[in-house]
């Protein structure tokens, strides 16, 4: 008895015409594609994480992807349709600053983790279209609109990977990736 396990990533022949024809109008040649996720693996999983079993998730600015390695192969990948320029806005508009300058604080002084003394440290955020306005925020408000989108984040990635016992039973590792993974207490909330 012969038998075979596949996996297969699908995209809509007209994207990938599209953007092959927009590549080589730019003097470029595309040789394949590859998904976004097994990309991302491929640069920041080591073989023996590959190997051993482990759940790689990439935290973008539009979406979070997610690759599951087991066996030294990809069994599974996909994505959700949030990511950490979600947290960006959410900052943005709470506080009623520019996206720019939301995305600054957020690098800055931004976390996960309410630390002690954090609701004494306090961030300005200049007002949108109030020249020269500025609100002023603790750390600890910051990390209340923060920590909810990021929990929401790998809650729907939890909702999207596999669900059977058997392909998740040897994962013990997860590895985050990309610019929401720099966080502070990314990791401690995934």
């Amino acid at each position: 008895m012969l038998s075979t396990q596949m996996f297969a990533v699908g995209a809509r022949k007209s994207y990938l015409d599209n953007l092959a024809d927009l590549i080589e109008r730019c003097d470029l040649k595309v040789d394949e594609f590859a998904a976004a996720p097994y990309a991302a693996a491929e640069a920041v999983l080591l073989e023996d994480e590959k190997e051993l079993g482990v759940v790689m998730i990439d935290i973008g600015a539009a979406s979070a992807d997610f690759a599951v390695y087991d066996n030294g192969a990809l069994a599974e990948c996909g994505g959700a349709p949030v990511g950490a320029g979600h947290i960006t806005r959410d900052i943005a508009q709470i506080f009623g600053a520019s996206l720019a300058h939301a995305e600054r604080v957020k690098t800055l002084y931004g976390s996960a983790l309410m630390g002690p003394g954090d609701e004494h440290r306090f961030v300005d955020f200049p007002q949108l279209g109030v020249p020269g306005e500025t609100a002023r925020a603790s750390r600890a408000d910051l990390c209340e609109v923060i920590l909810p989108r990021l929990e929401e984040i790998f809650e729907m990635v939890a909702d999207q990977l596999p669900n059977d016992g058997m392909r998740r039973s040897g994962l013990r590792r997860v590895v985050l990736t990309g610019g929401g993974s720099l966080l502070v207490g990314a990791r401690e909330v995934a």
